[in-house]
């Protein structure tokens, strides 16, 4: 019931994609962007990097 409650209370929200092209169907866009970089200098299983060098370049693509 609450779910339906939400619906009912944003739809004027809910469906602004059909009627505007310019916003997506998805947020798969938004989610790529926050998702964690992965970089291969850095060890899967510690989680440490491999060179100081390493670090900066992912601390500058994170930031």
């Amino acid at each position: 019931m609450a779910f339906f409650k939400r619906m009912i209370r944003n739809k004027a929200y809910l469906f602004n994609f059909l009627s505007d092209p310019s916003i997506p169907p998805d947020n798969n866009a938004f989610e790529r962007a926050i998702r964690k970089v992965k970089v291969k200098v850095k060890q899967k299983v510690r989680g440490f990097f491999k060179s100081f060098k390493g670090s900066e370049n992912y601390a500058t693509l994170r930031s």
